[in-house]
């Protein structure tokens, strides 16, 4: 069990971190004044671009057989869309 949780603890850092900023967003979000509120969106935003464009240049290291990264990533974003279509996830 030990080692399945170290294998898996960016995972669970990553749910941590998550569940911890959704509980702040909702305790002191409306309380924040709405400039600053946007402001630190902005500056999640480009923090979000950062990564993923760091995340993106790493996909040309990536192969799955015959099949590069990239190719990868873009069917797995489509299959995501599908799926999230299929379930009406934003309704």
């Amino acid at each position: 069990m030990l080692d399945l949780f170290l294998r898996t603890s960016g995972t669970w850092l990553n749910v941590a971190t998550i569940v911890a900023g959704t509980a702040v967003g909702v305790l002191a979000g409306s309380r924040l004044p709405e400039r600053l509120s946007r402001t630190l969106m902005q500056a999640l935003g480009l923090v979000t671009l950062f990564v993923g464009l760091g995340m993106a240049r790493a996909l040309d290291d990536v192969r799955a057989g015959a099949f590069p990264g990239i190719l990868i990533a873009v069917v797995a974003l489509a299959a995501g869309a599908l799926a999230g279509e299929a379930v009406k996830i934003e309704e």
